[in-house]
């Protein structure tokens, strides 16, 4: 009855959804075609460090993430951004498989030879053309929010390369708008008063500016843009991702820039970034329920950072001058060379509040200028704490290494980088000059959480063809990091929290076990989520073979209800994803068909890259119903049948039961799956004629014995007590057992699915796992049991004693 009332209700639901009325009310398409493929959506918090992440969900800052990492099996991983350490270029590895991209947010383009900034529309463009045929674009046929490059995005919206609406509002009347802001006044209304917060605090930050030294108006007239910046867009973009959830968009990406922003201003920890990831985690919270309710399809969504942020001090608030402007004097000492200084680097800080002055309308007429060409000047370039150094003519290693000795003596640069040649790199710093990678731990510190990862990265990004002939970093040994910009909260470099952002991915994401990934591991899994479905990588992981004579596996007992989910719709694809994202060695399956021309156990077992047998016990008209066994292991069938029923009971549903041997690393296990009647007097029955001789009672002979199904009786019936007289329920055996219950999935009441072992298997644990995916997918939740099968010398103690 609940999962019947839950059914209807989501359909009720789908039926007044402000976004499916928005759809229609914009005249925005719905994507029909593969609308039985899963989709994903994947969410950026652009930023924000594994470090403050962490921090963060241990404050209560973001309840909803939190939730997902206790509740719905979501692993948290220490995610690697590479070198340089910059959205772009994490966004141009995981968007086309490019790496590094560019070798800074603002360097000299080594084609064009200007100077470019990767906020300026044109330049993005530009840089976008040059990679987008080298890989997959991950968003095609998807859309793109907030990010640096579309990604081959369908519809892009207020990405740095493609700035403006796309078509989202292309068809809007002011009928439709009027509808859609009654529908979503509490969103208004809540970014209304978010803004008022954000106008006090820009307020604020704009009269501490002035105290400080800085021009009142010009720090005035960025309010708007910040206000923009931080909140506006951020519920905006929220809105716009389930309108296209709503539309059945395949894939959606959208990038949150808000807490960077603020780390940019006040600091990665301060009180002011750190309260923009609440509001961050309640729009994420919303756009996850959206996604769980789709209609069109079922949508995995998919969490990460592309880098963190460290805690800076301004070069110039420490030595009175900028960085460029003591870097130009040592290049006049060494090489007799005036600099040229293309970015302007004393006010700082508002680099996305300048982007949202520019006009959409205009975006396709924005021209490259011809800004720095000089062939008699070097060029410096540095937004943030990475810098990049371009002499006007080729410089010899000799004359390199005396102008890196002298930026870290007399203009107290922290470090100086030369490429050395293949594979190798000079560092000066306060403390002499290093060869790397060979002297990495001097450098970067033996802490450094990607240590390896990033002297290769750095190694490699000094011999980048767009990378100066020398670079400098405010990576120092002792106190805040320096940033040549005026900022308080930097990255780009090699620092161990700015290289080091998160990632929140589902179970089913087979991933390494030490709980880090870089952008290739990323776009990986994002494929891999993708792809669900469509013959591509299996979602199960490999076998590992046991290292003892003992070997352990997980058993899964899972009525799935004709792949029906509480939604109402049929899918076995999200019934694979269930399976997968517990990762079991042997799963025995009720109430699976194969109707419709579609053979759900084949399906699933294809996805998974399981063997499998299939018995039907009744026949329907449309199809086959019936029960399965499926294992990574390979398998024989020993026996398949149908249990005994009562006369002249036609209304009751046929039953059957399943038998096969399962070869697991050398041990011959007799694994047996049913389903029994409804009926108790039937089911009692057909439990007598399951223990005879014909089936468990001979079963026993040929090896360890794995009983599993839906018995339709609770734990006090006389059917568990029957079967549990000649096996072992691992309910009562598994170490701190308690008893789970279920069924109905939506709000388990009772426990009908069990596990029973015999003599030399022992339970290990067991449990009913029931994040929104498992109460989602079927009327029943999983029951799973990780077991000990006894090696043979071990049995043979055992029955001696």
């Amino acid at each position: 009855m609940f999962f019947r009332t839950n059914t209807l209700w989501a359909k009720i639901r789908r039926v007044l959804s402000p976004d499916t009325w928005m759809v229609k009310l914009l005249n925005l398409s719905v994507v029909k075609e593969d609308s039985a493929k899963p989709g994903t959506v994947i969410i950026q918090i652009d930023g924000l460090s594994h470090h403050e992440f962490t921090r963060a969900l241990h404050r209560g800052e973001m309840p909803h993430l939190k939730r997902l990492i206790k509740y719905e099996g979501y692993t948290d991983y220490a995610h690697y951004s590479g070198q340089p350490s910059s959205t772009p270029a994490v966004q141009g590895e995981i968007f086309y498989g490019v790496k590094s991209s560019v070798p800074s947010f603002s360097y000299r383009d080594e084609i064009s030879g200007e100077t470019y900034n990767m906020f300026n529309p044109a330049h993005a463009l530009e840089i976008e053309k040059r990679i987008k045929n080298k890989g997959a674009p991950l968003l095609a046929g998807g859309s793109a929010y907030g990010d640096i490059f579309t990604g081959g995005a369908k519809e892009a919206h207020f990405c740095v390369s493609a700035i403006g609406w796309g078509t989202l509002f292309s068809a809007a009347n002011p009928v439709a708008i009027a509808v859609f802001t009654l529908m979503h006044i509490h969103i208004i209304i809540r970014a209304a008063l978010l803004t008022a917060a954000e106008l006090a605090l820009a307020l604020y930050d704009s009269l501490r500016g002035y105290f400080s030294g800085k021009n009142l108006l010009d720090e005035i007239k960025y309010i708007p843009f910040r206000v923009i910046a931080c909140v506006i867009m951020r519920e905006i973009i929220g809105v716009g991702a389930k309108i296209d959830i709503a539309r059945g968009i395949p894939v959606i990406h959208m990038n949150f820039a808000g807490y960077d922003e603020q780390s940019h201003h006040r600091g990665p920890k301060s009180k002011f970034a750190h309260w923009s990831l609440k509001a961050i985690d309640s729009v994420i919270k919303i756009v996850w329920k959206a996604a769980k309710r789709a209609s069109h399809r079922d949508y995995e969504v998919m969490i990460y950072s592309d880098h963190g942020q460290e805690e800076t001090v301004y070069y110039g608030d420490i030595y009175g001058k900028t960085a460029q402007e003591a870097i130009n004097e040592v290049l006049k000492s060494e090489i007799s060379t005036d600099c040229l200084d293309p970015e302007s680097v004393k006010n700082g800080g508002y680099l996305r509040a300048s982007l949202m002055r520019v006009v959409p309308a205009k975006t396709a007429g924005v021209e490259m200028k011809d800004n720095i060409k000089s062939g008699k000047y070097a060029v410096i370039t540095a937004l943030g704490p990475l810098g990049h150094i371009y002499t006007p003519e080729k410089l010899s290693l000799e004359q390199k290494d005396a102008i890196a000795r002298s930026l870290v003596t007399n203009s107290k640069i922290p470090l100086v980088l030369v490429s050395a040649g293949r594979g190798r790199a000079t560092a000066w710093n306060a403390s002499g000059k290093y060869l790397l990678p060979r002297d990495a731990i001097k450098v970067l510190g033996e802490n450094h959480p990607f240590l390896k990862e990033t002297v290769k990265d750095l190694v490699d990004l000094c011999a980048h063809k767009g990378s100066g002939g020398l670079i400098f970093s405010g990576l120092r040994e002792q106190g805040k990091y320096i940033t040549f910009y005026n900022e308080r909260g930097s990255h780009g470099g090699p620092g161990p929290l700015e290289t080091a952002g998160f990632a929140l991915l589902p179970a089913d994401i087979d991933l390494p076990i030490d709980k880090k990934i870089n952008n290739a591991g990323l776009r990986e899994a994002f494929f891999r989520s993708l792809n669900r479905g469509r013959g591509g990588k299996s979602l199960m992981s490999k076998i590992i073979a046991p290292v003892s004579t003992s070997i352990e596996l997980k058993i899964m007992s899972y009525n799935v209800h004709a792949c029906k989910g509480a939604d109402g719709k049929v899918s076995p694809e999200r019934i694979a994803e269930v399976i997968a994202s517990h990762n079991p060695d042997i799963v025995a399956m009720q109430e699976i068909d194969s109707r419709d021309n579609v053979h759900q156990a084949k399906v699933i077992a294809d996805l998974l890259s399981m063997n499998f047998y299939y018995h039907s016990s009744v026949m329907l008209k449309t199809g086959l119903h019936g029960n399965a066994i499926m294992s990574r292991f390979d398998l024989k069938l020993v026996k398949r049948g149908s249990l005994p029923n009562l006369a002249r009971t036609p209304f009751l549903e046929k039953r059957g039961i399943l038998w096969v041997e399962i070869n697991a690393h050398g041990r011959k296990l007799q694994v047996v799956n049913t389903h029994l009647s409804l009926f108790q007097p039937e089911g009692m029955m057909q439990v007598k004629y399951m223990l005879g001789r014909e089936w468990l009672g001979g079963a026993g002979e040929a090896g360890p014995v794995i009983l599993c199904g839906d018995f339709n009786s609770h734990i006090n019936s006389r059917i568990y007590k029957t079967i549990g007289g000649h096996l072992k329920s691992v309910h009562f055996h598994a170490p701190g057992h308690k008893h789970l219950r279920t069924f109905p999935s939506i709000f388990p009441l009772g426990l009908v699915d069990h596990i029973f072992l015999s003599e030399g298997v022992k339970a290990l644990n067991i449990e009913a796992p029931k994040t929104s995916l498992e109460r989602m997918a079927s009327d029943h939740l999983p029951l799973i049991a990780n077991i000990r099968i006894e090696g043979i010398k071990d049995s043979r103690k055992n029955n001696a004693a």
